[in-house]
């Protein structure tokens, strides 16, 4: 039972689904290749883009869609979320209850700018921590500065994150220098969940399955499952995630 922790499928509410059907297709894919509990999670805070802050209006959108998927008789479980840009004022609006931590967790799905201060991610990441909330730092293996210097994840995990990988980077699909950040943060268990970060049926897609076996095949199945199957399910449960210990680079 693979478990996937990062989508953009809600429809018309950033740059993921842009309709009811390509966002049903999305799922039935997901079906299709082995996920049964799949997290909605929108952009959020995005400067000049997405704000997305949580109120009765996006409630309500999780709830019709939600009625569409039952209606539609897709047999997966939705959890809520939301995929949180980080700013300055993240801790002031987690505190103002603005945001949406996975399945009301700790987890809090978090990005980082591409070309963002690395100072001002150890301090995101502090404040974070001292309110009690658990950075899952969406792609790491994708930012330049970490391409850079791929310890800066060793960092973060050693302050509290954990760290969520695309599963198309393992593949090729961000470029050769994220595969090779990728394997390299596998390989020193600096990955605690990977996901699909789903946008389309195209390109950026709900399938899981080729990212497991090319894990399975290049680590082991056990690990791969722990990736895709019992750290999800433990950071929905709200528990701490299983690590043999994060080693830096």
């Amino acid at each position: 039972m693979m478990i996937d922790l990062h989508t953009h499928i809600l429809p018309y509410v950033d740059d993921g689904a842009s309709s009811l059907e390509e966002a049903l297709a999305m799922l039935e894919n997901a079906v299709l290749c082995g996920v049964k509990k799949l997290a909605l999670t929108p952009h959020a805070n995005v400067p000049d883009g997405n704000d997305n802050y949580y109120d009765e209006e996006l409630a309500t959108k999780f709830r019709q869609f939600s009625s569409c998927v039952k209606e539609a008789e897709i047999d997966i479980e939705l959890i809520p979320g939301m995929e949180v840009f980080a700013t300055s004022e993240v801790s002031r609006l987690m505190k103002q209850k603005k945001f949406l931590t996975l399945n009301c967790t700790r987890y809090l799905l978090l990005e980082f700018g591409f070309n963002e201060s690395v100072p001002f991610t150890f301090s995101l990441v502090d404040e974070l921590v001292e309110m009690g909330c658990i950075p899952l730092i969406a792609h790491p293996e994708r930012y330049p500065y970490v391409q850079e210097n791929p310890n800066i994840v060793f960092e973060w995990i050693r302050m509290g994150a954990c760290t969520q990988l695309n599963k198309g980077s393992v593949l090729g699909h961000f470029g050769i220098k994220a595969g090779e950040v990728a394997m390299q943060l596998l390989q020193n268990d600096l990955v605690s969940v990977v996901a699909s970060d789903a946008h389309d049926t195209k390109r950026r897609t709900t399938s899981m399955a080729d990212a497991f076996d090319y894990i399975s095949g290049a680590f082991s199945d056990e690990y791969a499952r722990v990736l895709f199957c019992e750290n999800p399910l433990r950071l929905l449960n709200d528990k701490e995630l299983l690590s043999n210990g994060p080693m830096p680079i």
